[in-house]
Parts: structure tokens; C-alpha cells; sequence
């Protein structure tokens, strides 16, 4: 008897429907498939698979939000599969250990396609533009990234805390990335040291992913005070070696990661008493529950439901901050639900150091040698959603410096998009036409 078939056409939506794991990861990681090679033991080759479409595989193995999780349909039965787990025991086997010849494991090479015929320049060596560097190298492009700090890694080396994602962790993708196409200039502020201008001059095509570093204020009275930093600054310091002196009580205003990596890091400075102070719910907060745990584990104290309204201080330096409480109101465009205040509800912690974990932006004033980029903001930049050009059409902006802060694997899609944009752009022969 002649046995049917049944023809399915796969598309986006069977990938949805079916393996949700894939399709809610940015870069489509095949989580499913490296999970089943490490089950049989193929751990080289999970890792692989793994480090495919991702080049900063070994850093998302320990601080990717793990978007994956969320969609597990493991779910259903008891609980998600620690998948972002399994990636950082893939990643610490094949280069903590040995293969079964003796060798030790290094990264499949880049393609060779002889020297490189036009060249790309990036600014800045976080993650947008590491794996835009990574993919553009794997095209055939020669890449020159631009950093101001003296080692790459961008907001996962200055922003993340040591104890959640070590160095040498990051050195790992590094040492993939860079090649004889990929050259690192370290310690190089574009701005300061060398023009927007001239990069535009020199190079074929100029990928700006300069992250966010410029942290956000309250707009309170005392802010001026000394003893009051923002929070991105102060875990640069901290993780930097720096010398950092918080006193015995934080106070640490916001609600995300950064909220979270001030905390700790501050209570392992010496602080014994510290207070997140947020101006909405716990519900509210974005922050994923592993990461709140660990942190109420270490005794922090968290306040919710309550807005920041002055930073007392006493000779200039800061001795508490005076709060009012709130009730939240109907959702804002985001949906999330607005804090409103309520009257003859204030209150005051005294502190030492107050730590701004309220969001950052980034920096506009360094692109002003070009006529086209003189704002005030980066957000007032007119840049094409889709190519991720702006009005200087040799010249795309991508990852947290065109969205504001997101998270790392999101930064990652967003480099590897931005690396195909501008492929497209000079395979086209646009680079040899004088354009602004």
C-alpha cells in the first residue's frame, strides 16, 4: 500500500510555533541543537554551533538575558532548561580543557580572502561592534575598531561586574574575533585623539557603536554634591582598579541591572548598609529573578514605590536623600504604570554615597567636526531604520549608541545587522562614489 506524505511548508511562523527556544534569541542561536550535542557528550561540537552565529558566544554564556529561557516550552512541564548554563559549560570545557589529540582548542579560523580591498573603521569595542568587526572579517573587509578605553569589551568590561562575568571570559571572544583582518586600536578616543572626519576621509565605511556612558540625573536639588556618582562611572572605576571609597550606607536610585551590579559591588567594597530605592514596583522592575535573587542574598535593603526629591548634603557632601512615596497611576506609552506621588509622604535615608542607576545616553558632542551630526542628542540624528545609514551615507550607527541601552545579545544582533548594511553598501560600489 502506497504511503502519504505530508508536504509542511516551514516558514517564520512554524519556527515560532516550533522551536520558540531559536526564534527568541536576536541571532537565532540553534540553542535546541548544542543542547543535544552536549547531552551526547559532543561538547567541541556543541560549542561550535553555539559560537555560529554568535561571536561573543563565551560572554553570553554568562550575562545574556537569555531570551531563550523565556520561551522554552520546557516550561510547560516543569521549568525552563538552563540554556544560557549550558552555553557558559561549553564554552569553559573546550578552553579549559584539552582535545582527545592533546591540543589545545582555538576558534576556527576567519576565511582567507588575500588583503583586504576596502576597509571599514568602528568606533567602539563593545559588543555591537566586535560582532560587526567578526562577521565584516568573515566577508572579506578589512576592520579598524576604535576604542578609548586600553582593553575591548565596551559595556560587558566596564559595566559588568567582575564576579558575574570574569575577564578572561571575555578575552576568549576576543581572541576569536581579532585576526589579520581586525585590528584593535586601543586607547584611542575618536574625538580627541582622531576626527570623525578623518575616518570618514580614510576608510570606505564608518560603523559607530560607541555605547552609552554618559549616565543619567535625577534633576533634584544637591545632585552636585560630593559623595553623589553615577552608576555607570562608578562600576568603571570599581572593576577597573580604581580607588573607590562608598563609605558604610549606599543609597543606589533604580531599578535594572545596573541598579543590581551597583548594589553588590558596593557591598563588596565594604558598604553595610545599602537601600535600592525604585520608583515603581518590584512587577515593574527589568531585571530577570535570578539576578534579584543573588542580590537580596546579599542583605540588600529594597525600596519601592518611592521617587527621589533632594540629596541632602552637609559642607558639600552628601549625608541622606529626602524620598516621597508613590501610588502607581495609569500605564505610560511603554506600558508600564506611572508613579504618581503622594502628597505628605516624604521621607529620608541617610547615606555616604548616593549611585545614579537611572539610565545612560550617549555622547553627541564628539561627532560635531562633522557638519551633519551637529545635535544636541543622538536621537535627534535622522538614521534609516532599515540600512542604518545616516545623512553621511558612508557613515551607520548601530547598536546601544542608536538605541539606548539593551542588552548584550541584543547589541550582538545588532552588530552582525549593521555588518551586512554595510556590505551591501560597498558591494554595491557606493564607497567609490563621492559622497558626503
Amino acid at each position: 500500500m502506497k504511503e502519504l506524505y505530508q508536504v509542511v511548508e516551514v516558514g517564520p511562523s512554524w519556527y515560532q510555533e516550533n522551536i520558540p527556544c531559536q526564534e527568541a534569541c536576536p541571532v537565532k542561536t540553534n540553542c535546541r541543537g548544542y543542547l543535544n550535542l552536549a547531552a551526547a557528550g559532543e561538547f567541541e561540537k556543541g560549542w561550535e554551533l553555539a559560537l555560529d552565529p554568535n561571536p561573543l558566544a563565551s560572554i553570553c554564556g554568562s550575562v545574556c538575558a537569555a531570551p531563550c529561557e523565556t520561551a522554552c516550552r520546557r516550561k510547560e512541564v516543569d521549568k525552563p532548561l538552563s540554556i544560557r548554563y549550558v552555553k557558559k559549560f561549553l564554552s569553559d570545557w573546550t578552553h579549559q580543557n584539552v582535545r582527545l589529540d592533546g591540543r589545545a582548542y582555538t576558534q576556527p579560523p576567519a576565511p582567507v580572502f588575500g588583503p583586504p580591498a576596502k576597509r571599514i573603521a568602528v568606533v567602539g569595542a563593545g559588543c555591537a561592534g566586535l560582532a560587526a568587526a567578526s562577521d565584516l572579517s568573515k566577508m572579506g573587509f578589512g576592520v579598524t575598531v576604535y576604542d578609548a578605553l586600553d582593553e575591548a569589551g565596551g559595556t560587558a568590561l566596564a559595566g559588568v561586574p567582575p564576579f558575574r562575568l570574569p575577564r578572561e571570559v571575555i578575552d576568549r571572544d576576543i581572541r576569536g574575533i581579532v585576526n589579520d583582518n581586525v585590528e584593535l586600536r586601543l586607547s584611542t578616543y575618536v574625538g580627541t585623539d582622531v576626527q570623525l572626519s578623518e575616518l570618514r576621509d580614510r576608510f570606505d565605511a564608518v560603523l559607530v557603536t560607541a555605547g552609552c556612558f554618559i549616565p543619567n540625573y535625577a534633576g533634584i536639588p544637591g545632585e552636585e554634591a560630593e559623595g553623589v556618582m553615577g552608576g555607570i562611572v562608578f562600576l568603571e572605576r570599581a572593576y577597573r582598579g580604581h580607588p573607590v571609597d562608598v563609605g558604610r550606607r549606599v543609597i543606589v536610585l533604580g531599578g535594572g541591572y545596573t541598579a543590581m551590579d551597583c548594589s553588590s559591588t558596593a557591598w563588596r567594597l565594604g558598604a553595610e548598609e545599602i537601600s535600592i530605592v525604585y520608583r515603581r514596583g518590584r512587577e515593574e522592575m527589568v531585571v530577570d529573578e535570578e539576578e534579584l535573587t543573588e542580590t537580596q542574598r546579599e542583605d540588600i535593603n529594597f525600596v519601592y514605590l518611592a521617587s527621589p526629591v533632594e540629596i541632602l548634603t552637609s559642607e558639600g557632601r552628601v549625608r541622606g536623600v529626602r524620598f516621597i512615596r508613590n501610588k502607581l497611576g495609569d500605564p505610560d506609552r511603554a506600558g508600564r504604570r506611572t508613579p504618581v506621588a503622594i502628597d505628605g509622604s516624604e521621607f529620608e535615608i541617610e547615606c555616604d554615597t548616593v549611585l545614579l542607576a537611572l539610565g545612560q545616553s550617549p555622547d553627541a558632542t564628539w561627532l560635531a567636526d562633522v557638519p551633519e551630526f551637529r545635535v544636541k542628542r543622538v536621537r535627534d540624528l535622522e538614521i534609516d531604520p532599515e540600512t542604518l545609514q545616516t545623512k553621511v551615507r558612508k557613515i551607520f550607527m548601530a547598536g546601544d549608541y542608536r538605541t539606548n541601552p539593551s542588552t548584550i545579545i541584543e547589541a550582538v544582533a545588532y552588530g552582525r545587522s549593521a555588518a551586512q548594511q554595510i556590505a551591501r553598501y560597498l558591494d554595491a560600489g557606493a564607497a567609490s562614489v563621492d559622497v558626503p
